[in-house]
């Protein structure tokens, strides 16, 4: 009898034993990922919402000059730093900050950057003509009632914080409110 006849079953089980296994359906980490997602599901099905993750700028390698860069290139503008740290700041949290550092012991507070309101201004003038004049120019025949609502729609608060939302922003506008948060969670 030779080898062959002796334990090629055995090798033949052992081929077809290792083939079968890369030929699985799911690998391991699927499983224990589809698990955490049904949980998850749940949680929001159910109202057992967890907590809101906390914002970038509570982590410990923020690095607000990078985030400002590299929110200026998603812009596709180029804009001069200083005024757009300027136009993301907050009065607020100057007030904050300011109130922080006496709290510290320093008695005059320096803070490199000042507040937006000036911008605000000029910025709501700037928008609310360019949004105007686009309409007009894109709906020419539309009454000028239709025009004065899509524009009262566009600028609502709304729309301009989903609009802020999705290009990035909500990490980099600096107010009182991010900044309770950036020093509560460390």
């Amino acid at each position: 009898m030779s080898l062959r006849n002796l334990f090629g079953p055995v090798l033949h089980a052992h081929r077809t034993y290792l083939f079968h296994i890369h030929a699985r359906g799911f690998k391991q980490h699927v499983s224990k990922t589809l698990m955490e997602l049904h949980k998850r599901k749940e949680a929001y099905e159910f109202g057992k919402q967890p907590s809101l993750p906390p914002p970038r700028s509570s982590f410990l390698e923020w690095n607000y000059d990078a985030e400002l860069y590299s929110f200026g290139k998603r812009l596709g503008e180029h804009i001069d730093p200083t005024l757009l740290a300027q136009s993301l700041t907050q009065r607020s949290f100057i007030i904050m900050e300011e109130e922080r550092q006496k709290a510290v012991g320093i008695d005059d507070p320096i803070i490199k950057v000042t507040e937006n309101t000036p911008l605000i201004e000029q910025g709501e003038r700037f928008v609310s003509r360019y949004v105007k004049r686009y309409l007009r120019t894109v709906l020419p025949f539309f009454p000028e009632e239709g025009i004065e609502s899509v524009h009262n729609y566009l600028l609502s608060e709304d729309v301009l914080a989903h609009i802020a939302f999705h290009i990035g922003m909500n990490d980099i506008v600096q107010s009182a409110v991010s900044l309770l948060f950036r020093y509560q969670s460390r």
